[in-house]
């Protein structure tokens, strides 16, 4: 479920859902280094949506809130992805725990989650309850 340095042998054409997109730093690396092409972003901050849009990276960009329960996620969002991103967003005053259900909700079966977050977050019993939450 969790590891370090796992290749996966996903191909460039795969729809990707980078999950709190922000600046693009992410797709930017998707796209430039590895060709994938057909990433879509969601992010809650407008400014972030409107850059993500301007750079064009993005097959398509939405603001949205996250973790705000399945029943708020996108339907066009939902069991689409065969690989969902997200990096910077699992902290305080951020995406919430609950933010997990969206990724879950937005993988298609047998999809992968790849994500980036900080040590002092994934601990036991953390106030944010990231890692509890996943377990």
């Amino acid at each position: 479920m969790i590891g370090k340095g796992k290749e996966l042998d996903i191909d460039p054409s795969t729809e990707i859902l980078d999950f709190g997109a922000g600046t693009g730093v992410i797709g930017t690396l998707l796209n430039k280094k590895q060709g994938f092409n057909n990433i879509i972003g969601i992010d809650a901050s407008t400014n972030m949506v409107e850059r993500l849009k301007e750079d064009g990276l993005y097959k398509e960009v939405k603001q949205q809130y996250l973790g705000r329960g399945i029943e708020n996620f996108p339907e066009e969002y939902k069991n689409r992805f065969d690989l969902v991103t997200a990096s910077g967003v699992w902290l305080k005053g951020h995406i919430p725990n609950t933010g997990y259900d969206d990724v879950y909700c937005a993988m298609k079966h047998n999809g992968y989650f790849v994500t980036a977050m900080r040590t002092t977050y994934w601990t036991e019993g953390e106030k944010e309850g990231y890692y509890d939450k996943l377990q």
